[in-house]
Formats: C-alpha cells, structure tokens, sequence
C-alpha cells in the first residue's frame, strides 16, 4: 500500500467531497476529529481495560484538535495517540495560558498552538495540563501496543478484514470491535467512523443514516497504519 503524506487512500465506491468546518477537518495531513470541551458535557467512556473509571472521547486522525471555552472543569478525559500532533484552540473570551510540559503557552482569543507528535512530550498513561483561566481535560497518552488495532494490517484494498462497501456493522463484526460514527462531514448523509476508543484507528469515511447500517466508502489510515 502506497502512502500519501501522513494517510493513505484505499479504493472507494465514489468521491466524497469533504469541506472545511468547525469540528471536521481535510487537510493535507487528513482527516482529523477533534473535541469542543464544555463542563456540562458528558462522554461516553472508553474501554475499561484501558482507562478504568474514567470518562473519556479519544481524539481521531493525525491532527485533531481540542477547543477550550469555558472556565469550569471538564467533566472527562481526551485519549490520544502517540503521533498525533494535538491542536489546543482558545474559543474563550479572553486569552489563555497553558502550562504545557515543553514550555508554557500564551493563546490569544481564537487562537491555537501545535503540540507537534504529542508522544514526544507527554508521557503514557494520564498527563495533567495547568490552564488558566480555562480548565485542560486529563490527556491520556494511550502507548501504541494498548490500541485495540494494534497489530491489524492494512491492505491494498482495505485495513484487515474490513473492505469499501461493506456496513459498519458488518465492519465491526469482522474486526470484533465496535466502530461508531463520530462526526458527520458535509454532505447528506456522510459520517466519520472509527474503533471506539481508540486513537490509532482509522478513519472510515460511511454514508448512510449514521447508525450501522451505513456502507464505508473510504479508509483513511493514520500513524502506525500507513
């Protein structure tokens, strides 16, 4: 399989035709899902055997990103993965600091810096980030062998069992995980789907009505997949 930049295109029934939003992103780099953090959110939680008794959302493609914007403390935990490079945006009303462990950050209004490979700077397990005057989540650096994809190969025509075409049901049959739609993309009826939980998943482009019976039209990899 042939890698282009930091994904890698497998065959797809059609185009999709992906623009730019608040929560989804195409880039060069990607595709990317990231997380809008408000203290009156809940999260579904991750697989217990990775992060017991924690509420957390993992962070998906190589450039995700976490949007802070509101001063009382997040309620759950962010998961992510080796190499991605994590985009900290300030959405506030005024500017922030972050006490990040490579040096402290001043963020204006509607502002972001780069983590760069956050793998590089945080260490496996949960990291607490100092904030002010908003509230970082736990960051929970989830190391490369705990990923519940870890060790399935991509193919020339898919990742593992799963192939373009088949249900997201189907999908997580084959794999024995579960894949969930995380975010729609602009268009009728197109989703983001990934491995629940998981950092280093893919990224499985679907169109349907978002639940399982939507059909994957796309297989981006990111990290260790590609």
């Amino acid at each position: 399989m042939r890698g282009a930049g930091a994904w890698t295109r497998l065959p797809r029934l059609w185009s999709l035709v992906i623009g730019i939003t608040f929560l989804v992103v195409l880039a060069a780099a990607g595709i990317a899902v990231g997380i809008s953090l408000r203290s009156d959110e809940q999260r579904d939680a991750a697989p217990a055997s990775i992060l017991p008794d924690h509420d957390c959302v993992a962070l998906i493609g190589p450039e995700p990103w976490i949007t802070l914007h509101a001063n009382s403390e997040p309620q759950y935990c962010v998961v992510v993965a080796e190499f991605q490079s994590v985009q900290v945006w300030n959405k506030g009303m005024e500017p922030m600091t972050v006490d990040w462990p490579d040096g402290e950050r001043q963020v204006a209004v509607d502002d972001h810096f780069d983590t760069g490979p956050i793998g590089e700077v945080l260490q496996v397990g949960p990291n607490e980030i100092a904030a002010a005057p908003f509230v970082m989540p736990t960051i929970w650096l989830l190391a490369e062998s705990l990923s519940p994809t870890s060790g399935i190969e991509a193919t020339d025509d898919g990742f593992g069992p799963v192939r373009v075409g088949m249900t997201l049901d189907e999908a997580s049959a084959e794999l024995g995980l579960r894949l969930e739609t995380v975010e729609p993309v602009p268009g009728p009826n197109r989703w983001i789907a990934a491995v629940h939980g998981d950092p280093y998943s893919p990224t499985f482009l679907s169109e349907g009505s978002g639940d399982g019976t939507s059909v994957i039209v796309e297989i981006l990899l990111h990290g260790p997949h590609r």
